[in-house]
């Protein structure tokens, strides 16, 4: 057995644990950086299925389904769209609906109304709508609703 009589590293080995250890530190960083961005996405859309609630609960119980049947004759048998921009105080309390605050955060821009118009819908007088909701890096969040027509 040969001996060579070496005391410490070379420059070979020093390299490669300097790369080593660069790389485990950019993976932590990495994996890191990801799961913050992910408990923020998630926090995010917690308030913004909050938020969908509480639009709903204001659609559902404030709307007059003959006004917003109406409304939606206007247009038979297409999808009608609103947003903040484009709602109408005849139909909706808009500063109620779109003035949602949870978590010190208002949720208005983020926010489009969908009202689908189906077969179902005349059939079983129920206006079906959806609250989308822009929460995080364009991810979204769906909340379906329906406004009856209350038999006097």
């Amino acid at each position: 057995m040969f001996k060579l009589n070496k005391l410490g590293f070379s420059t070979l080995e020093a390299i490669a644990s300097v790369v080593i250890i660069s790389l485990v530190l950019v993976a932590a960083v990495t994996i890191t950086i990801n799961l913050r961005n992910q408990t923020i996405a998630t926090e995010k859309r917690f308030e913004a299925v909050e938020a969908g609630t509480r639009i709903r609960t204001n659609i559902s119980t404030n709307a007059d389904y003959d006004l917003v049947k109406a409304w939606l004759d206007l247009t038979p048998g297409e999808e009608v769209t609103f947003n903040v921009n484009s709602c109408d105080e005849m139909l909706f309390n808009c500063s109620v609906i779109f003035n949602v605050l949870v978590n010190d955060t208002v949720y208005d821009e983020e926010i489009t109304i969908v009202f689908p118009q189906t077969d179902d819908s005349i059939e079983y007088k129920i206006i079906h709508y959806q609250i989308l909701i822009v929460y995080y890096n364009s991810r979204d969040v769906l909340i379906e609703g329906m406004i009856y027509d209350t038999y006097a």
